[in-house]
Formats: C-alpha cells, structure tokens, sequence
C-alpha cells in the first residue's frame, strides 16, 4: 500500500497542489470574537484579510484539536496502513502535539509517523510535496521520513512585512523585534531556523524589505524549487517570482497564498520565499573541482 501523507493548513499549499500530490490537509482553526473557523473551510483568504481590516478586534489561531486528526487518520487507514503527518514548527506552534495526540488511538490500526518539519508556510509545503512525490514512487514510511529529514536542512524560509503588529499580538516573535517595527521604524526581515522564526535583517521601508528579501534569495546558489507566498499582494509576489524564476530551472517557481492560519499573525502585506537548495555531494564537488581545473 501507498503511504499516504498528511500536513495542515499552515503548510499553504494551494488546493490544486493537495489534490495533485494526494495530499490530506487537516485546516488549523481560526477564532475570533468566541467563534471558531476552520481554516479555508469556513474561512478564506479574502474573508480573513477583510476582517483584519475592519474589525475592531484582531482574531488568532489555534492547533487543531487532537480528534481532527484522529478523524483523517481513520479515513486513510481504510487506504493504507502507513502514514506520514508533516507539521508546522512545533517551536512556534501547538499543531505537531496535537497531531501527536490524534494518532494515539489510530495506531492500533495503521502505522503513523508524525514529524516536526521545523518550518511555517511553504517551507512546509515544500517538504509535503517531496514527501508525496517520495510515497507516490513506492518509497515506504521509513524511506519517506528519512527523506524529509534530509531535506529539512535545505528549507531556506524568508519573510517581508508591512507591519509587525499581528506577529506580536500572536506572540510568534519576541518583543524586541517587534518594537524594531514600531519604535525604530523599520522593517525586520525574519527566516526560519531549525524550527525557530529569528530575525534575518532590517530595511528602512516595505519597499526596501521587498528588495532584501529578493537579495537574500538571490544569495542561496542553486536551487531546486522555489515559492513566493503573498497574503494581500499578488502583484508584489509576482515581480518576486518573476526576478527569482531567472535563477531557476523554468516552471519551479511557484506562487501561493498565505492563509488565514498565518495570514492571522503575517497581515496584509505580507511576502515569504521558501526555498530548497540544492546540496552538491562531496564526489560533485570534487568532479566540478577538477574540470576547473584541468586544460580543455
């Protein structure tokens, strides 16, 4: 049997992608004002960033309870006895524990292995897919962990903000580099690193941010696969991607949407690259060494 691979919303994969790859999305809850929404279930894109807007108060998101899990996992085990469940930064985010805790029960019935992937967005949806692609070609459950635990190290996230109000209101920075935003009146450039959002740099306006960020891409060396996620700015992604695809095999940029589970703490005006580099193996490098080297 195929193992089947499981992830939530905030790995923002677009819908196309999940039905592409076979992929199950578990939707990260969004509350505001008491009520629960279900993250691009009873909540969309443009539904939340409306609400940001307008509403007097700003909503917030929370880990999925254990028994969503435990309900898709049951689905899958009448397909499978393996799966793989990627999950958002456990460093930042309740998600992974709960996922944990939705296959205690459901083991008994199939084999489930749930990995922190130690990245938000499409950091995560890059390591999804890989896992996909991985299962889909016959790897099995040990092969496809192995795997995105390799490919782990190769995430490299970054994000660009308008603002940081909503990153600190939801906690998921330190008030240091929140002030930055406020106080001092400039942009923090933030990545991911093993699982924890720190700061990457600083630039004096968005406009300057949007340059860094596309400089600190263009600084990663070869790439295999590249995203460009956006919350309010498509156009904004697209001159992104547009400058990253000339570093890039055709057709591996891709562009997403942030959803309402981060789109909560990112705001309007968000843009997050995640990318995955390209590691040369010891033999490669020693080949491509030698060819400089020798007289053609």
């Amino acid at each position: 049997m195929t193992v089947k691979i499981v992830t939530d919303s905030g790995c923002d994969l677009p819908e196309s992608v999940l039905e592409e790859y076979g992929i199950t999305m578990v939707p990260v809850d969004v509350i505001h004002e008491g009520k629960v929404y279900k993250d691009r279930v009873d909540i969309s894109q443009d539904e939340l960033f409306e609400m940001l807007e307008h509403e007097p108060t700003v909503p917030t998101s929370a880990a999925p309870p254990p028994g969503y899990f435990a309900a898709a996992y049951e689905r899958l085990a009448e397909e499978t006895d393996e799966i793989v469940s990627l999950h958002l930064t456990s460093q930042h985010s309740a998600v992974y524990d709960s996922a944990r805790k939705g296959s205690e029960n459901v083991k008994r019935k199939c084999h489930i292995e749930v990995v922190d992937a130690q990245s938000i967005s499409m950091g995560l949806g890059l390591l999804a897919m890989d896992a996909a692609e991985a299962a889909n070609s016959g790897l099995s459950l040990d092969g496809v962990v192995e795997l995105v635990k390799r490919m782990m190290p190769r995430i490299r996230l970054f994000g660009a903000f308008e603002t940081m109000r909503y990153l600190t209101l939801g906690g998921r920075i330190s008030k240091v580099i929140g002030n930055l935003g406020t106080t001092l009146r400039v942009r923090p450039l933030l990545t991911v690193n093993e699982g924890r959002i720190t700061l990457a740099g600083v630039a004096r306006t968005y406009r300057q941010a949007i340059e860094r960020l596309v400089a600190f891409n263009e600084k990663l060396g070869e790439i295999e696969k590249w995203s460009v996620v956006y919350s309010t700015g498509r156009d904004v992604a697209e001159a992104v991607a547009e400058r990253l695809s000339r570093l890039c095999p055709p057709g591996k940029v891709r562009i997403a949407r942030l959803g309402p589970a981060l789109g909560v703490h990112g705001g309007p005006g968000t843009i997050i690259t995640a990318a995955k580099v390209r590691v040369r193996s010891v033999a490669e490098q020693a080949h491509n060494i030698l060819r400089r080297r020798l007289p053609l």
